[in-house]
């Protein structure tokens, strides 16, 4: 539940993020922003969460905190921060470099494909944050096929 509200917080269209985002000067400076919204969302998602979550309880002792958890939880969300900001920095600036600032131009692609050429960038962050996921964890994963991908497009079963 505190995770939701910090997300709904910052990435509603009038949340943190969005004003943070539309304040700053065009340029490589709302990059920045952006990436810097998404780490700070990451790092207050887990200072919320993670005394929440360190929360016990057994018959024996009754309610109790475990440190343990609760350095795990906390250790957890920095790394998600440094995932999830590596992830948007590289999707952010392809899609500076491929368009001009306010995304109205599409620099070596058919305007047609602006939302392709988007969703290549997302998964170039994707793989991004993942490299240094296995640089910090050794855990390295990729959703290299999603059913949802292929019940949107009927023209991909070729009829």
């Amino acid at each position: 539940m505190a995770s939701s509200t910090i997300g709904a917080t910052f990435n509603a269209s009038n949340g943190i993020a969005s004003i943070a985002v539309s304040k700053a000067a065009p340029g490589f400076d709302r990059v920045l922003t952006q990436t810097l919204m998404t780490g700070t969302q990451n790092v207050v998602s887990g200072i919320a969460t993670s005394p929440l979550n360190a929360i016990t309880y057994s018959d024996s002792t009754g309610i109790g905190f475990s440190n343990a958890a609760y350095s795990q939880n906390m250790t957890s969300s920095l790394i998600g921060a440094a995932i999830g900001m590596t992830g948007a920095f590289t999707t952010s600036v392809l899609s500076y470099l491929n368009t001009d600032d306010m995304g109205e131009k599409l620099l070596g692609f058919s305007i047609q494909n602006e939302s392709d050429v988007a969703k290549f960038h997302q998964t170039l962050g994707s793989v991004t944050g993942e490299g240094v996921n296995y640089t910090l964890t050794g855990d390295f994963s990729l959703n290299l096929l999603n059913i949802g991908d292929f019940s949107q497009n009927p023209s991909v079963w070729g009829f």
